[in-house]
């Protein structure tokens, strides 16, 4: 089974809760693998302001961290719908960001 891991970032949400856990079950032989936001390889097929497809190639299992934005959470009825299974983590609660955090202005 091919798991393929998005994290939303490197920092520490990222690593705890994708990149530690990925690299550990690819370390223990899992075909885990973890990628970066500057080599995804996910493309979305778009008609207008829906998505239609999402190419990915040979993936068992997508790994999603903090979807926030509306196509990739069209994606994820894509994906199960090609057979593809989906874990999604949404343990950050993003209605309370902090308006002082970077992040507040993306998710207000």
């Amino acid at each position: 089974m091919k798991v393929v891991v998005y994290p939303a970032d490197r920092f520490g949400c990222g690593n705890l809760r994708m990149i530690w856990p990925g690299e550990q079950c690819a370390a223990a032989g899992h075909d885990v693998t973890v990628v970066g936001q500057g080599a995804r390889s996910v493309r979305l097929v778009m008609e207008r302001d829906t998505v239609r497809d999402v190419l990915v190639d040979g993936v068992d299992v997508v790994v999603l961290q903090r979807v926030t934005h509306a196509y990739m959470a069209q994606a994820v009825s894509v994906l199960r719908s090609k057979g593809v299974a989906v874990v999604v983590d949404v343990d950050d609660d993003l209605s309370a960001i902090h308006p002082s955090n970077p992040a507040w202005a993306m998710h207000s």
